[in-house]
């Protein structure tokens, strides 16, 4: 029992030291940083989705297979609507990308500043209450999703 106590303290004391917190901050600045300057390079798909291929990925299997957009089909058009400054272009790719986007322009600031500054990742979670705002975020890509195949349910002849 002692033993396992003793292991949870030092993976508690990693995950609270600075430099494990500087090395997150950093992965989430570049890997937003990396999404956004990603989505500026691209450009957006007249049909409102499948900008993504410009990467070499293939088309999304789950719309392939049913007619249907996943919750993400449109995202990245989205993204490459916005970074162009064109909001209603997003919002008919996928209404879902307008948030999703300011959230990573969030993140990029946050963890920029966070690395810099040294705050503790882990404390800087727990005082934003992160765990609402990923739920948050959830329901709502769940909603945008339902209302979305729910439009096309009713409009297909």
């Amino acid at each position: 029992m002692r033993e396992r106590s003793s292991s949870l303290e030092a993976l508690r004391a990693l995950v609270e030291s600075p430099l494990f917190s500087r090395l997150v901050w950093l992965l989430l600045f570049f890997g937003s940083g990396g999404v956004l300057l990603t989505a500026s390079l691209l450009t957006p798909d007249p049909r409102g989705y499948g900008t993504h291929t410009q990467l070499g990925l293939p088309p999304c299997a789950f719309f392939v297979l049913t007619g249907f957009p996943c919750p993400s089909c449109g995202m990245t058009t989205g993204f490459a609507h916005l970074m162009r400054l064109n909001l209603a272009g997003a919002w008919r790719a996928n209404p879902a990308s307008i948030p999703v986007f300011a959230m990573t322009w969030v993140v990029l600031f946050t963890s920029g500043i966070g690395a810099f500054r040294g705050w503790c990742f882990w404390h800087t979670l727990e005082k934003w209450r992160w765990e609402w705002w990923g739920i948050g975020m959830i329901a709502f890509l769940i909603a945008n999703w339902l209302v979305r195949i729910g439009v096309m349910a009713t409009s297909s002849p």
